[in-house]
């Protein structure tokens, strides 16, 4: 047990501040005690006992003493940058994937190169981030870049302030605006006549026969007919896959049920962390058929379907290359003839969009469209994957021509006025207008017979009708009916 002797004490009953002499595991301290509030636990600092060190303690007592008299909250304490970033990591670590962590420490080295490591957190401004966003402009950093990066240093601040870590978020305010002629367009899909002339052009050169070329064959029906991300399809497994007419259930996650012809996409490696189940279209299913014959054929031993080409990658059990999928991807553009367009930043992921494109056309649903990739939100799917492709704009144009000239023929038979100038008139009825009737007024001719019988109309339902009753109209032609 401790052995404690009272030195002095501050403050009124219920806010006292006591300086005490301590021996506390063969070490003497001077110790000041006190309460931020009733039934708060108790506050200590210490010192090692020296004559010195207690007139530092009596100072200090004294201060907090006063501090609580005027109720003012304790001070928090000075936090660096490098402090924030370590305990927000520490907080989220467990519940961030690997790649959301791997993003998040790249993003906050840039912006702690910087101000510094050991910059104090409360000289962050708004000026800072003004300074920060033109630095990172002028090395040239990528628009969506800069903007991620700073989106991550408000969300650190955010979460400090409400943790209380520090005693004001200055940054909180801050708004990002990018200039028009910064903003980069959104990647494109790859269209569907570009998709099946890269097809007929694997088929073509006989992709699958050619130890070289067969990855690229299966990345791209893989990648073309089920939609996965580049990373999920790269570490596919042998066992992820059911080939048969059977449920089967998987071999290493027994969770798993696996219906025929389907494929589970772990989600170890799925942006989201989402486990589904998708069915095997004709395509994905040829595509994993021919990959398994490779990887017997080139005695490959991993679990992955897409087989590294080299030992060395091999070894390290990873799967085929980012990079090198990429650049397959890339000559095979140029192979074509005529060249097909290389975007950069499309790639695999442009495939994604033209899978989800597929189906919304196929099924008329964007729910469909989205459980077929795997994205839960509707909205985000609509906005980023479902594109306006040539094809519906045609047709769009091809329903506005039908459409006239339906129109046109409509007023040839009634011997009115073209129909695009008449008010009230739908489209969607095509019969040949029966002058002299309320049915022809309401169609939109104007008429004399058809107006003196909407006059009549009038008169019978409410009684009266002004004898000047009629529109404005351009005098109609006549018919020679």
């Amino acid at each position: 047990m401790a052995k404690r002797k009272r030195i002095k004490t501050y403050g009124r009953r219920g806010q006292l501040v006591r300086v005490n002499d301590e021996h506390l595991d063969g070490r003497r301290l001077v110790r000041v005690q006190w309460n931020e509030t009733k039934g708060a636990p108790l506050s200590t600092e210490s010192w090692p006992y020296s004559k010195p060190n207690v007139e530092t303690a009596k100072g200090f007592a004294e201060g907090v003493a006063h501090r609580l008299a005027a109720q003012l909250a304790a001070p928090l304490a000075d936090r660096t940058i490098r402090e924030l970033a370590d305990l927000h990591i520490a907080a989220f670590a467990e519940s961030w994937a690997p790649a959301t962590l791997r993003n998040f420490q790249h993003r906050w080295a840039r912006f702690e190169a910087f101000v510094g490591r050991n910059t104090s957190a409360r000289l962050v401004t708004e000026e800072t981030l003004d300074e920060f966003r033109a630095r990172m402009r002028t090395t040239e950093i990528a628009v969506g870049q800069r903007i991620e990066t700073v989106k991550a240093v408000k969300q650190v601040f955010r979460w400090a302030k409400r943790r209380k870590l520090i005693a004001e978020n200055a940054i909180a305010d801050y708004v990002i605006k990018v200039a028009k002629s910064e903003r980069t367009a959104e990647r494109p899909e790859w269209s569907p006549e570009e998709t099946a002339r890269l097809g007929a052009q694997l088929l073509g050169e006989r992709a699958s026969r050619s130890s070289r070329h067969w990855r690229l064959e299966v990345a791209f029906f893989l990648a073309s007919s089920q939609g996965p991300r580049q990373n999920a399809m790269r570490h596919l497994a042998a066992d992820d896959v059911n080939l048969s007419a059977d449920t089967v259930r998987h071999p290493t996650a027994p969770d798993v049920v696996l219906p025929p012809r389907s494929v589970w996409w772990n989600p170890a490696y799925d942006k989201m962390g989402e486990e589904r189940v998708q069915p095997l279209t004709r395509g994905a299913v040829r595509a994993i058929r021919l990959a398994r014959v490779w990887c017997t054929r080139i005695g490959y031993p991993g679990p992955w379907l897409l087989a590294p080409a080299r030992e060395k990658s091999r070894a390290a059990k990873e799967p085929w290359g980012y990079a090198a999928a990429n650049q397959a991807l890339r000559e095979l553009c140029k192979r074509c003839d005529p060249v097909v367009e290389w975007i950069d930043g499309r790639a695999y992921h442009g495939f994604r969009k033209y899978s989800a494109g597929e189906v919304h056309r196929l099924t008329g649903s964007e729910r469909d469209a989205a459980d077929w990739i795997g994205d839960k939100d509707v909205k985000i799917v609509r906005r980023h994957y479902l594109k306006k492709r040539a094809e519906e704009q045609r047709g769009v144009a091809q329903k506005v021509d039908v459409d006239a000239a339906m129109q046109a023929h409509v007023a040839r038979t009634a011997g009115a006025e073209p129909i695009t100038t008449q008010i009230g008139f739908r489209p969607e009825r095509r019969k040949p207008i029966t002058h002299g009737t309320r049915t022809g007024y309401n169609r939109g001719c104007r008429c004399e017979p058809c107006t003196a019988a909407q006059r009549t109309h009038i008169r019978k339902s409410r009684g009266t009708a002004p004898e000047n009753f009629v529109i404005d109209r351009p005098e109609p032609v006549e018919s020679e009916s």
